[in-house]
Order: structure tokens, then C-alpha cells, then sequence
């Protein structure tokens, strides 16, 4: 199964232009609606999986002088005609007065623009409708991709052999090329995050033990004086994670107010990302409870007598 189509899919090329909508009110040029044009062959839908919502697909009846025809994604539906049906409905462009294009299909959403842009207003136009000297073909097949850019080579050669193939690559490569500046700009923030959230667990860890062990006095007196285990942990402890807890909500509290610093920079994660705030809050919460505990645990094995003489 094999396809062409302008301009090239998830390449961060884009073809756009205002058009008018039967029925609705002209608009200034300013105003007027727009939406991303891609012309394509009767078959590109189901070479990139891109399922069809309803009406039906291009086919090879669709070039002059039958009607001109067009197929819209979800989102130009929802968006120009909120609530109705968009079969049959007809827009034409500005600079083709006398001819409406009728929407004979609606097509899923995709990002043709990549992986990090939000589907906008797409038309789909057919091939004859807006031919050009340069196209992407797109093939999809069982086989492996080398075997598949193989055969599409040799029928190219066969057509014209004077006919150049660029750039003959998996879809999948197409993909991982179209997300690779903002995948290292994420992974570069992932571990800048991740060694702060290591410093930050060392310096909570190591602050409130040293605050622990500084009591080791204390702990004494009260073990001498006939203090319980838990009587003598459970205030300490208490007293380390009621700090952590304050620190923590402070952190963030700043953290989400900078989100909108990071959030160009990411890519497939929410700068807002509720479990990720979830993750960082219990982590430094059990690195404060371990600090706690374990230091006022170790304080109980001292002898008292060793305590009270504790500078």
C-alpha cells in the first residue's frame, strides 16, 4: 500500500490558507478562517493509519470535471460546524472565487507537524487537486523497511530513471528525528532534576541528623529518668517531619510557580505533573523520617552515664 502527499508528514512543513465557509458571513482577511492544507493520494489515509471518522476516502474519480472534494480532521469539524453534521458542507479558498470544495469525509486528528504540536484545522485536498513537483511517498508493508525502500526504488527507476529519491527512511526514523532536539532538552532537565533531588535528599538527611545527634544529651536524660523507647523517638520524630513537611511544601509551592519556566522545554511529560510532585514530596518525606529515626535509635543503645558526660 502506497501513497503521496505535500508536504511531508511530521517534517515541521506546513502548507496554510484562509478560505470562506458557505452560509457564514464574509470576515475580514485578518479574521477569515484558516487551516493547514495537505494534498494527498486516495490511499494516504490508510498508508499512515489514519482512521477515517466518517464519509468516505479519495478516490481516483476525484480530479476534473467531477466536483471538487475535500476531507477535514476532527478538529476543523468541531471548530466550524460545533454540533452539526460537516458532510456536505462547502468551503472554497481566496483565491478560487468560483469554486467550492464539498467535505466528503472526516478524518481522525494527527500531528502532521510533529509529535509536539496539538492537531490543528487540517484539509485534506486531493492530489490533482493541488499537483506538485515534489512529494513524499509513503509505503507501508509487512515486510522490513530496507525491502520495502528497495522495491519503491526500483519501481521509481522503472517509471523514470532520471526521477531522484531522497532521504528513502523508516517512518519510525522520521519520528525519532522530529522529537530529538526536545527529547535531549528533557533528558538534559531530567538529570539536572534528578542530581538536585539528590543534593536536596543528602543535605535534608544529613541536616536533621546532625540535629538529632546533637540531642544525644538529652536522650540520655530522659532514658535515665525511666523514658520508654517510644516516648523518647516519636517527639523527635515528630519534630523532624513536621520541618521536612513545611520545607517541602515550600519547595513546592516554588516549584509549581516556575513550571511555566520549564514548560517549553519538555517533551511528552506535564511541566504540572501531579505525580511527579507526589514522588518528590515522599521521597524527601522518608528521607526526613529515616534521618529521624535512625540517628534517635542509635541514641537509645548509648549508655546513659556515656550520654549525660556528652558535651
Amino acid at each position: 500500500m502506497a501513497a503521496v502527499a505535500f508536504p511531508n508528514p511530521l517534517e515541521g512543513q506546513n502548507a496554510r490558507g484562509s478560505f470562506f465557509i458557505e452560509g457564514k458571513p464574509s470576515l475580514d482577511k485578518a479574521d477569515k478562517p484558516s487551516a493547514s492544507i495537505a494534498s494527498v493520494s486516495p490511499l494516504y489515509l490508510k498508508t499512515m493509519g489514519i482512521p477515517l471518522l466518517s464519509g468516505r476516502h479519495f478516490t481516483e474519480q476525484d480530479r476534473d470535471p467531477a466536483p471538487a472534494v475535500i476531507i477535514i480532521n476532527a478538529v476543523m469539524a468541531r471548530r466550524h460546524w460545533p454540533g452539526e453534521d460537516a458532510m456536505g458542507k462547502r468551503v472554497r479558498f481566496d483565491d478560487n472565487k468560483d469554486e467550492w470544495l464539498t467535505v466528503v469525509g472526516v478524518a481522525a486528528n494527527s500531528r502532521n507537524l510533529g509529535l509536539d504540536t496539538e492537531p490543528a484545522p487540517l484539509l485534506y485536498l486531493p492530489f490533482h487537486y493541488f499537483p506538485l513537483q515534489f512529494m513524499a511517498l509513503v509505503a507501508r508493508s509487512p515486510g522490513g523497511a530496507g525491502a520495502v525502500a528497495s522495491v519503491v526504488r526500483a519501481e521509481i527507476r522503472a517509471i523514470d530513471p532520471e526521477l531522484p529519491v531522497e532521504r528513502a527512511r523508516p517512518l519510525k526514523e522520521v519520528i525519532y528525528a522530529s522529537v530529538a532536539e526536545p527529547r535531549f532538552r528533557t533528558m538534559l532537565l531530567t538529570g539536572f532534576a534528578v542530581t538536585a533531588l539528590l543534593l536536596a535528599a543528602v543535605g535534608v538527611y544529613g541536616l536533621i541528623s546532625y540535629s538529632v545527634a546533637q540531642r544525644t544529651r538529652e536522650i540520655g536524660i530522659r532514658v535515665a529518668l525511666g523514658a520508654r523507647p517510644r516516648q523518647v523517638i516519636t517527639p523527635i520524630v515528630r519534630e523532624g517531619m513536621t520541618l521536612a513537611s513545611i520545607g517541602v511544601a515550600l519547595g513546592l509551592a516554588g516549584s509549581f510557580a516556575a513550571t511555566r519556566l520549564v514548560a517549553s522545554f519538555l517533551f511528552g511529560v506535564d511541566a504540572t505533573d501531579p505525580l511527579t510532585f507526589v514522588a518528590v514530596a515522599t521521597l524527601l518525606l522518608g528521607v526526613a523520617l529515616l534521618a529521624s529515626y535512625i540517628p534517635s535509635r542509635r541514641a537509645l543503645r548509648v549508655d546513659p552515664l556515656t550520654a549525660l558526660r556528652a558535651d
